[in-house]
């Protein structure tokens, strides 16, 4: 397959958005360092989106929706929906979450503000804004803040 046909494919919007498998995302990963124009199209499809994403959620900077934990706070969350099989909250992360696993919630993510990697098991996934990452079942989990601002996510919880 040429470069124009694998960014023709699809496949490296289901990468930028989170969505690609691990085998998926290896072969964009490996595809990106091979050929500059796949890297090149990786970061206009994520500039794209994030400007998708903040010209689309204007609700977020409502006054209401600001940080409002103290200083000392290292994450602080806004409940913003809930039914008993999901809650839906904006989180403001100023460092790193601790270590976690969930066996019977999924965890999603949006990014609208700041930058972060997100560890699952070994692998390093780097977010900023506009980026969607879905936290696999069974999967030791962390967050570090990689912006000199919190990292301000979208976070989902799905009863599993």
């Amino acid at each position: 397959m040429t470069s124009k046909e694998y960014i023709e494919s699809g496949i490296l919007e289901i990468y930028v958005m989170g969505m690609a498998s691990h085998s998926e995302q290896e072969d964009v990963e490996m595809m990106a360092a091979v050929h500059p124009e796949i890297r090149q199209e990786i970061d206009a499809i994520s500039e794209v989106l994030e400007k998708y994403a903040l010209a689309h959620s204007p609700w977020l900077r409502r006054p209401d929706l600001n940080f409002s934990g103290s200083d000392e706070d290292n994450i602080f969350a806004k409940i913003i929906g809930y039914t008993p099989e999901m809650t839906t909250a904006i989180v403001w992360i100023k460092q790193d979450t601790p270590r976690e696993i969930h066996h019977k919630e999924r965890e999603r993510f949006l990014i609208v503000e700041g930058s972060c990697d997100i560890f699952v098991g070994d692998t390093c996934t780097h977010l900023i804004p506009g980026d969607y990452f879905d936290i696999p079942l069974h999967e030791y989990h962390t967050v570090k803040v990689t912006s000199s601002v919190a990292c301000v996510a979208i976070l989902q919880r799905l009863a599993a």
